[in-house]
């Protein structure tokens, strides 16, 4: 048989200053985004790289215009973790959520998610930019390495946020 969940308290915590300044961040990062890839654009041949092997090789090529999708993506995604932080009480929690920790775990919860609609922002703008590098002649499988330690460092805020929110029930 299912066991009930109570229900969780309804509110949403008041961010604090951390709190705007990576909304903020997010916010100068797709316009820096979309202001490279706009720039690019016009300079970029008909055709570019949109997709590299794990060696970093090009293995598959577009129109130009596909240097939009990662701003575009980066864009849903980021209004999409905007708009759902907004609702904590529907998030999922390593600990029951009781009107005693709510505000605890609901700051947790919604600071983690603006670290990672940060993080995805960045790494999204840094795939980008490894297009537009590759499609003007100044790709460097560094870049590659960038990326992948990039991608391991975004699960940093994760693991922290599982630590401190299971220890404080």
């Amino acid at each position: 048989m299912k066991q009930q969940n109570s229900v969780k308290p309804r509110f949403r915590p008041e961010p604090r200053i951390i709190d705007r300044v990576l909304d903020a961040l997010v916010l100068v990062s797709l316009v820096v985004l979309w202001t490279i890839s706009f720039k690019a654009y016009q300079q970029l041949p008909t055709s570019i790289v949109v997709h590299f092997d794990a060696a970093g090789r090009p293995d598959g090529f577009g129109n130009k215009w596909s240097i939009l999708i990662m701003p575009g993506l980066a864009t849903v995604l980021a209004i999409s973790m905007f708009v759902i932080n907004r609702f904590p009480y529907i998030f999922n929690y390593p600990v029951k959520i009781t009107p005693e920790n709510a505000l605890f775990q609901y700051t947790m919860a919604t600071r983690l998610m603006r670290w990672i609609n940060l993080l995805t922002t960045i790494l999204l703008g840094m795939v980008n930019w490894m297009m537009i590098a590759s499609a003007s002649g100044h790709f460097s499988k560094l870049w590659i390495a960038v990326i992948l330690v990039f991608t391991v460092l975004m699960f940093v805020p994760f693991i922290i946020y599982m630590v401190i929110a299971s220890r404080k029930k």
